[in-house]
C-alpha cells in the first residue's frame, strides 16, 4: 500500500508541476511578447510616418531573427491591409481575422496550427492611427522545458524507487535475524547450555516465540528435567521455529510479490514513457542499461519469492512441485538430476509433510552443489506399504561422517534436514565415504503423519 501511494504521489507531483510550470511560462511568454511589440512600435513609428519601408523591413527582420519564439510578424495599416509580413507566408482571410484589432489595447488569441499552439498578439500603433503590429509566439521552447522537467522528475523518482526497493530487500532479510538467533540458541541448548536468554526483537509472533523460548530455557536450567522431556521440549520448539519460519517466508514472499513486483513493473512503464519521449542517443543507451538492471532485479526477486514459497505446493501437490523445482533450477546445478517416484502426482499430504519434504530436497541439492562436486544425483520419493521413503544419492567426493560432527563449524544443513525429518516422526540416515559419494535415507511412517 505504501509503495502504491508513493507511485501515485510521484505521478501526481509530476502532473501538477507540469501544469503549474506551463501556466507560469505561457504568462511570461505573453508578457515578453507584449514588451517586444511595444519596443518595436517605439522604433518603427517614425519610419511609418516617413513611409520608410526599407527601415521598417530592417527593424522587423532583425527582431524576428533575434527572438526564437517569434514565428511571424505582421505590420498592417489602419485599414488592416498588410504592409509587411515576415517571414513571407501565405495569408488567408481566416488567419487575418483570427485576432481582434482593438484601437485601445493589445489583444491575445491562441491559434492551433500544424506546428502546435501559437499565441497571436496584436497591438495598435498610436491608437490604430498608424495601423497595427501583430506577432505569433511559439510554445516550442516551453514544451521542451516541460519535457525536460518530466524526464528529470521521472529519473529522480526512478532512482528513489530503486533505492526503496533495495532497502526493502535488505529489511526483509533483516527479518530473518530473530529466527536465525533462535536456531543458534536451540543448537546451544542441544549442547547442554540452558543459560541462553534472548532479547525479543518485537512484540509479534516471533517475539512471543522468543519469550516462550526464554521461559523454557529458565525452566530447564532450574528443574533439570530428564533427557526425554528436554528432547521433547526441544523438538516442539524446533517444530514451532520451522513452522513459524515457513509462515514468515510465505508472508515475506507475498509482500515481495505485491510491493516490489508492482513498483518494478511501474518503473518499467515509466521508463518506457521516458524512452519514447527521448531523442538523445546517449539517454537511450542509459535507458536500455536501466532496462537491463530492472529485468535482472525482477528476475532475482521472483527467484527469491520461489525460494521462499513454492507456489505449486498448495495446488498441485508435492510430486509436481519437486519436478517443477528441478526443472526451474536445472541450469543452476552443475549435475544431472534423475527423479524417480511411484507416488501419484495428485497425492495431497498435510502441509507440514509436504513443506518439510520439499525443504529437505532443497537443502540436500544445495549442499551437493556447494560441496560434493557430483555429476549425477538420484532422488527417489516412494510409497511402500505404510511409509514414505525419500532417498537422495550423489556420486561426489563424499566425506567422513565421524569427522564432520567433530568440526567446530557444525553442518547446519544436515542438522536442519535431521530436525525436519524428526518433525515428521521419521528416521534420518546419512551414509558417506570419501570419493564414493553420499546417500541420505529418510523413512516417514504414514500412520504417525495423521498427528501432525
Amino acid at each position: 500500500i505504501s509503495i502504491g501511494l508513493i507511485i501515485m504521489m510521484g505521478g501526481s507531483f509530476i502532473v501538477i508541476t507540469n501544469i503549474l510550470m506551463y501556466g507560469v511560462l505561457t504568462k511570461q511568454l505573453e508578457k515578453n511578447g507584449i514588451e517586444t511589440l511595444n519596443t518595436l512600435i517605439n522604433k518603427i513609428e517614425n519610419a511609418i510616418i516617413m513611409q520608410n519601408e526599407l527601415e521598417l523591413f530592417y527593424i522587423l527582420d532583425n527582431a524576428i531573427k533575434n527572438k526564437k519564439e517569434i514565428t511571424y510578424l505582421l505590420l498592417l495599416d489602419k485599414d488592416k491591409n498588410i504592409k509587411i509580413i515576415l517571414p513571407e507566408i501565405k495569408v488567408t482571410k481566416k488567419f487575418l481575422n483570427a485576432n481582434i484589432y482593438n484601437e485601445m489595447k493589445e489583444s491575445i488569441k491562441i491559434l492551433n496550427t500544424e506546428k502546435g499552439k501559437i499565441r497571436d498578439i496584436a497591438i495598435p500603433i498610436m491608437s490604430g492611427e498608424l495601423g497595427f503590429l501583430r506577432c505569433g509566439l511559439s510554445e516550442k521552447e516551453i514544451n521542451k522545458l516541460i519535457i525536460q522537467n518530466t524526464k528529470i522528475s521521472i529519473l529522480i523518482f526512478f532512482i528513489l524507487s530503486l533505492l526503496w526497493g533495495i532497502l526493502s530487500i535488505y529489511l526483509i532479510r533483516f527479518i530473518y535475524m530473530p529466527i536465525k538467533n533462535l536456531k543458534k540458541a536451540v543448537d546451544e541448548m542441544s549442547k547442554g547450555n540452558y543459560k541462553i536468554i534472548l532479547k525479543p526483537w518485537a512484540k509479534d509472533e516471533i517475539g512471543q516465540l522468543t519469550l516462550a523460548f526464554n521461559k523454557m530455557a529458565v525452566s530447564l536450567q532450574n528443574s533439570l528435567e530428564t533427557i526425554k522431556n528436554k528432547e521433547k521440549l526441544r523438538q516442539d520448539l524446533i517444530k514451532k521455529i520451522i513452522l513459524t519460519q515457513e509462515e514468515e517466508r510465505i508472508r515475506i514472499a507475498r509482500e515481495l510479490h505485491d510491493s516490489i513486483g508492482q513498483i518494478i513493473t511501474s518503473l518499467k512503464i515509466n521508463l518506457k514513457t521516458l524512452e519514447l519521449n527521448s531523442k538523445n542517443k546517449k539517454n537511450l543507451k542509459q535507458i536500455n542499461y536501466l532496462y537491463f538492471l530492472i529485468n535482472k532485479l525482477l528476475k532475482e526477486t521472483y527467484l527469491i519469492i520461489y525460494e521462499l514459497r513454492p507456489r505449486d505446493l498448495s495446488n498441485l501437490g508435492i510430486i509436481h512441485t519437486i519436478k517443477n523445482y528441478i526443472d526451474e533450477y536445472k541450469d543452476k546445478f552443475s549435475f544431472k538430476i534423475n527423479f524417480k517416484t511411484n507416488v501419484e502426482k495428485k497425492l495431497k499430504l498435510k502441509f507440514p509433510v509436504e513443506i518439510n519434504a520439499y525443504r529437505i530436497i532443497q537443502e540436500a541439492l544445495s549442499n551437493i552443489q556447494r560441496h560434493s562436486k557430483a555429476k549425477n544425483v538420484d532422488i527417489e520419493f516412494l510409497k511402500e506399504k505404510n511409509k514414505l521413503l525419500l532417498n537422495i544419492q550423489d556420486d561426489g567426493i563424499g566425506f567422513n561422517i565421524n569427522n564432520i560432527y567433530k568440526n567446530k563449524k557444525k553442518p547446519l544443513g544436515i542438522i536442519g534436514m535431521q530436525e525436519r525429518a524428526r518433525i515428521l516422526n521419521g528416521e534420518f540416515k546419512i551414509m558417506s565415504e570419501l570419493n564414493k559419494g553420499t546417500k541420505i535415507c529418510i523413512q516417514i511412517p504414514l500412520k504417525k503423519l495423521k498427528s501432525l
